[in-house]
């Protein structure tokens, strides 16, 4: 802590926080075998379905060479219903004729940019879950006596306990912003984390997405080792910004349904949780503080 000052990189800074990067695992095991960098933080993703796959393939090349009307009524002549996340996250970025209009028309500022590029995402996960959403402004739930006040752009929870949550920065903002939410995004996906393992939720896992101007990361943190905190990547993918990048979403399936299954999976878990006592696995955890001066939270 009397260091602090000298911490200049981000991963530095998450270590004061118990939480260790990728980036940080690396340096730590320089020069040494990679499988222990491997064995840290990879995390095994189940492939989506090949019908899934030919879907957005599908309906990317008609976004290409169709215009808006066109698309839809061929949309609107196909059975998208089970079809999986493909079909779901198809439906909910071209549900306005945003993607027909050009990259400008999204980033003229924050607010719009996230409603017309990252909320269809968001929608496509979580639309069919029963849970809260809190976009932009809402204070993310914090344990007793914590003081910081954390206000994500996105977050989703059941019965005040989250479980995903997304820092947002569209596209040209100034370096040091966007490395501020490469910082906050995991000790709020931290905090979270302790507060389902305290509130006794089984097999607690928090997904994190952190948009830095058109790309967007998925993490996932849980506590498989004591005061060990990891967010690992489940994958990154290009948000579309045009009609063009529709296909883009290709990359989008396999991380996004791994989101949508631990969301799912987290939604049941809270419900179903044991309200005797702290839970089990409480002194593997280790409380959440910010430093004055570098806003850790």
């Amino acid at each position: 802590m009397s260091q602090q000052n000298i911490l200049q990189e981000t991963h530095d800074l998450l270590t004061l926080n118990f939480i260790f990067t990728k980036e940080f695992i690396e340096h730590c095991f320089e020069g040494e075998e990679s499988g222990i960098v491997d064995q840290l933080v990879k995390i095994d993703v189940a492939e989506v379905l090949r019908q899934e796959v030919d879907l957005v393939v599908k309906y990317a090349l008609a976004a290409a060479s169709k215009e808006y009307h066109d698309f839809k009524a061929l949309l609107r002549g196909s059975s998208l219903e089970s079809s999986g996340l493909g079909g779901d996250i198809l439906t909910t970025y071209t549900a306005t004729n945003a993607l027909w209009q050009g990259p400008t028309q999204l980033a003229q500022n924050e607010d719009t940019y996230i409603k017309q590029s990252v909320m269809p995402m968001i929608d496509a996960i979580f639309g069919a879950l029963s849970l809260q959403q809190h976009w932009q402004r809402d204070r993310l739930p914090v344990p007793n006596g914590y003081e910081e006040v954390l206000q994500p752009d996105f977050f989703a929870e059941v019965d005040r306990l989250c479980f995903a949550i997304m820092e947002v920065k569209k596209p040209n903002m100034p370096r040091e912003d966007i490395e501020d939410d490469a910082r906050k995004l995991p000790c709020m996906m931290k905090i979270a984390l302790n507060m389902l393992i305290q509130a006794n939720v089984q097999d607690a896992t928090v997904v994190g997405f952190l948009v830095n101007d058109t790309v967007c990361e998925v993490f996932t943190m849980n506590l498989e080792h004591e005061a060990i905190y990891i967010p690992k990547s489940l994958g990154r993918f290009k948000l579309p910004q045009d009609r063009l990048d529709i296909a883009s979403l290709l990359l989008a399936l396999t991380p996004l349904t791994a989101a949508k299954n631990i969301a799912s999976s987290m939604v049941k878990s809270i419900r179903r949780r044991s309200f005797l006592g702290a839970g089990k696995y409480t002194q593997l955890t280790r409380p959440s503080y910010y430093v004055f001066g570098s806003n850790v939270p």
